[in-house]
């Protein structure tokens, strides 16, 4: 998994994939780099199907997304106002996709934070 966050590319080091909700069916995928005050994470709670999901919507229908910065007692976390997943591929093995956004800390809050070019293949 990889993205970019105002520009800086971040390639995740570790990656982690839940099995299925029996509530709904959506399963979370994890993405995760660096420890402390440089940690950077991406976390998507998608439906289990293949599709474009417009991220300005509530969740449900749309995935719930955040982006966070630092670690815990000074981790900032950004929610999508913004943008778009498309799960592209969803199979018994693998699941792959792109997503771009653009994250407040909350409605009212500057500056926002522009995730693009982001990207994930995960395997279960």
């Amino acid at each position: 998994m990889h993205w970019a966050a105002d520009g800086v590319a971040i390639q995740a080091t570790t990656v982690t994939v839940s099995a299925p909700r029996p509530s709904d069916g959506r399963l979370t995928i994890a993405g995760e780099r660096g420890t402390g005050a440089d940690a950077r994470a991406i976390t998507m709670q998608l439906p289990s199907q293949e599709g474009t999901y417009d991220l300005a919507l509530p969740s449900p229908p749309a995935p719930l997304v955040f982006y966070t910065e630092g670690s815990a007692g000074t981790r900032i976390a950004y929610a999508p106002k913004a943008g778009s997943i498309t799960v592209s591929s969803f199979s018994a093995t693998n699941i792959s996709g792109t997503f771009r956004f653009t994250g407040s800390t909350s409605p009212l809050a500057s500056p926002d934070k522009e995730i693009t070019s982001g990207a994930f293949t995960v395997y279960r």
